[in-house]
């Protein structure tokens, strides 16, 4: 499968939805084609383009009103058109916006976009732009039901083209073999 993720910014992969994706990436990396697009540079992406196992390409949009936007918009259709990925997922609000409309105009098949909160970034007119796009994404992906429910109400998105995929916990990472004894030892605190 070829995927392309296209998300507003990574500035770490330490916040919810950042963390999710570098997750996503991980587990999806070794079988799949996966083509990751950012709109902002960040230093933690430079130094993560070495590790992460896709392509990274960052398209710098800037502001609606200056032509950095319009040619942004371009080089994202364009590359959407030369790679012809199976499926888009779009995150965050600019993505949720922009990416859906450059991966529909591209002739994707399968776009997705997603929600992963309640909305903070909702104003009137990110609000209208993100209710227009709607009408263009196959679903979107909500990481909780009442994360589903609040798009549904606040974007007024038919209930039954909202899925509900739950944030993946890495479990290995829960695991531990047992306590580390050696500094108690070292300090002289009885096991």
């Amino acid at each position: 499968m070829k995927l392309t993720i296209i998300i507003d910014q990574i500035a770490n992969d330490l916040g919810g939805t950042e963390g999710q994706i570098v997750k996503l990436l991980q587990g999806l990396g070794a079988k799949h084609e996966i083509d990751l697009i950012i709109f902002q540079r960040s230093d933690w992406l430079e130094k993560a383009r070495s590790w992460l196992p896709c392509t990274v390409e960052v398209i710098e949009l800037g502001g609606i009103t200056k032509p950095a936007f319009y040619l942004g918009l371009f080089n994202l259709y364009r590359r959407l058109r030369r790679n012809k990925p199976d499926v888009v997922h779009t995150f965050f609000p600019i993505a949720n916006v922009v990416g859906v409309l450059m991966a529909r105009l591209a002739g994707i098949k399968g776009v997705l976009g997603s929600r992963r909160d309640y909305g903070y970034w909702i104003t009137p007119g990110y609000l209208k732009a993100t209710q227009f796009s709607n009408r263009f994404v196959d679903s979107i992906v909500a990481n909780s039901p009442q994360v589903g429910s609040f798009t549904v109400r606040t974007e007024g998105v038919p209930a039954e083209r909202v899925e509900v995929i739950y944030n993946g916990v890495d479990i290995d990472a829960l695991h531990r073999t047992g306590p580390n004894l050696a500094l108690k030892a070292q300090l002289g605190i009885p096991a």
